[in-house]
């Protein structure tokens, strides 16, 4: 048992030696990489941009012009992911008209299609495909993947008080930024 306790001292300092240098890292960028997106400055600027990433609390990304920029990420408001919906609707569309020529050709008796129910079923499914693609193209979708908690602001109206047993009232308005 005397043995052990100076085991045990030796164990608990070195714990809090890696305690204090866990502590002091520094935290990493909560910016995520991003392909293509836009990006809102603190200022309220809208930055198009392509292949944005973060290290040491600093964004760097390429302007649509391909000029590399950088911004601090205490002076980002927003970052967010753009797309389109050219593959989730290209892919929906074809295989509906793959399911939905596979049942039609099923019980197909006419003359004219036994000869070419294969090249009509993948003619359909490619065809309605590459429409769904198409029309996905032009179908824009955005995803905010970062908000500064910095930036936030909160407008709030507390409602009318009457405190009992006393002669006043209160009504409060209150702004955070």
């Amino acid at each position: 048992m005397k043995n052990l306790k100076p085991i045990l001292i030796i164990i608990v300092f070195l714990l809090g030696i890696a305690n204090i240098g866990l502590g002091q890292q520094t935290s990493p960028c909560q910016v995520p990489d991003v392909k293509k997106g836009k990006l809102m400055t603190g200022d309220g600027i809208l930055i198009n941009f392509k292949h944005l990433s973060c290290r040491n609390d600093t964004v760097y990304y390429t302007n649509m012009i391909g000029e590399p920029q950088k911004l601090a990420v205490a002076n980002t408001f927003k970052v967010e992911k753009t797309g389109n919906y050219a593959l989730i609707l290209g892919g929906s569309l074809g295989i509906g008209a793959l399911v939905g020529t596979l049942i039609g050709t099923k019980d197909w008796n006419g003359t004219s299609l036994e000869d070419n129910k294969g090249a009509y079923i993948v003619g359909m499914t490619v065809g309605f495909a590459a429409l769904g693609g198409v029309i996905g193209l032009f179908i824009k979708k955005h995803k905010e993947v970062f908000r500064n908690p910095d930036f936030t602001f909160e407008f709030k109206i507390s409602p009318l008080t009457l405190k009992p047993n006393q002669k006043y009232c209160t009504m409060g308005l209150r702004f955070r930024f």
